[in-house]
């Protein structure tokens, strides 16, 4: 008899992981995160990216913010990753309060990448062509200026004008 016991017991164990298992469906953001962590240690960081997106669409929280913002770090997209890791700093959760050092210099990482361009005093009419091909127009400052257009650089992880990506980020005006 104590072996119907112990096989009641080995079938009640088995029953029990069995359910555990097929509650933690693959769309579980915390599965996600995991496989996409684990991708990341092995350097594949484009694939962890897909796992670690589709973790913050099912759930947006400061942890599921921070992954993808330090995968897109990875993989260079800095604005995107720059707006997920200032999402989950902004927050006030436990988890991003423990890693906040980290996250803040990925963050700071992410902005020595960024920078942006005013055109003050454009003629009307003008355009900038972005790397790209596209083409948009430039707000203008009501006419043409004898000295032509101001240009003022701001990038937002160090001093005015520092970056020496501003004319590849931004593409050439034309007037």
């Amino acid at each position: 008899m104590p072996w119907i016991a112990g096989i009641l017991c080995w079938v009640a164990l088995s029953l029990g992981t069995s359910l555990a298992y097929c509650q933690s469906s693959p769309e579980d953001p915390e599965v996600l995160i995991r496989t996409g962590n684990d991708l990341r240690r092995k350097g594949d960081d484009k694939r962890a990216e897909g796992y670690l997106r589709r973790a913050y669409e099912l759930a947006h929280t400061p942890r599921a913010a921070v992954q993808l913002g330090l995968v897109e770090l990875a993989l260079g997209l800095y604005q995107d990753s720059d707006k997920h890791l200032t999402e989950a700093l902004n927050s006030r959760d436990l988890w991003v309060s423990d890693h906040r050092s980290v996250i803040d210099e990925g963050r700071i990482n992410a902005r020595r990448h960024l920078m942006a361009v005013e055109i003050v005093g454009a003629a009307p009419e003008s355009t900038a062509t972005l790397p790209d091909g596209s083409v948009l127009p430039l707000p203008s400052a009501g006419g043409h200026r004898s000295d032509g257009a101001v240009q003022r650089r701001r990038n937002p992880g160090g001093a005015d004008g520092t970056c020496g990506r501003a004319v590849s980020a931004i593409g050439h005006a034309r007037a």
